[in-house]
């Protein structure tokens, strides 16, 4: 397994505590979270990538599907977990696997912490994203950019960062980044 990288836009409210813990509710609601295991979809796609690069694109493809009947043995044979009716429950069951979501995250801190997110500094949102106030859509861009994604704030395991993003110079969205599970 990995960590796994993942991001959020939530509307502006001024009350970044209130954001986090707003959105915890919403992703475990939705069950919009993970267990670090890829699923046989989410390989196929990107092996399928892979797979036009290779000479032998016939081979490629029959050790791909083997590949993917193994994944979905592997899966059928893993216990199924009750359904977690708190999110504190859930993390109990995942431990150190994580949710690789922002689930994984307890609070916010002014400076970078375990299973916290912090304020991204203004030097590193002008670093990135060429402005202290991005747009959604300069955010968008860079998401998978390595500069973002390598970002040390952003890929130490199990924290993240929160930051404004502005639309016509004024606050809409804070956007949550970071990485977590195992």
């Amino acid at each position: 397994m990995g960590a796994s990288t993942w991001n959020y836009f939530v509307p502006y409210d001024g009350a970044p505590e209130r954001a986090l813990r707003q959105l915890r509710e919403d992703v475990f609601r939705n069950e919009k979270y993970g267990d670090g295991i890829p699923s046989a979809g989410s390989m196929r796609t990107t092996l399928e990538e892979l797979i036009a690069e290779r000479p032998d694109a016939a081979e490629a493809r029959d050790r791909l599907e083997a590949m993917i009947k193994k994944i979905e043995a592997l899966r059928a044979q893993m216990p199924e977990m009750p359904k977690p009716s708190t999110i504190e429950e859930l993390l109990e069951q995942r431990a150190e696997n994580g949710t690789h979501s922002i689930l994984d995250i307890q609070g916010i801190s002014p400076t970078p912490d375990f299973g916290a997110v912090s304020p991204l500094p203004r030097e590193d949102l002008v670093a990135l994203f060429g402005s202290d106030q991005p747009t959604h859509e300069a955010v968008e861009a860079m998401l998978g950019d390595e500069r973002l994604m390598e970002h040390p704030l952003i890929a130490e395991r199990w924290q993240g960062v929160y930051f404004t993003v502005y639309r016509d110079d004024q606050p809409a969205e804070l956007c949550f980044i970071g990485t977590s599970g195992d």
